[in-house]
C-alpha cells in the first residue's frame, strides 16, 4: 500500500480566501508564531515581513528601492 494517485484538477481557493479576509497583518502574525521554529524546535530562517505578499502601497515602495538600487549601481 502507498500513497494513491490523483490527478491534479486545479488550485484549491479556499486557504487564499481565509487569509484574504483574514488581512496581511493576522497572516504574518501566524507566520511568526507558528513558523520561527521546526517541528523539532529548532530555529528556522523565516521572516515573516518578507514572505507575505505585498500590498499594493508596499509594492510600490518596493519597486521605487529597486529603482534606486539600480541607478546606484550605473552610477545614474
Amino acid at each position: 500500500m502507498g500513497v494513491p494517485l490523483f490527478d491534479y484538477k486545479q488550485e484549491r481557493g479556499s486557504l487564499v480566501r481565509y487569509w484574504t479576509a483574514q488581512g496581511i497583518d493576522n497572516l504574518r502574525k501566524y507566520w511568526s508564531l507558528k513558523n520561527m521554529k521546526s517541528i523539532d524546535g529548532l530555529p528556522t530562517s523565516y521572516a515573516p515581513d518578507s514572505m507575505a505578499p505585498l500590498t499594493h502601497e508596499n509594492a510600490l515602495a518596493s519597486e521605487a528601492t529597486e529603482q534606486i538600487a539600480c541607478a546606484d549601481a550605473t552610477g545614474r
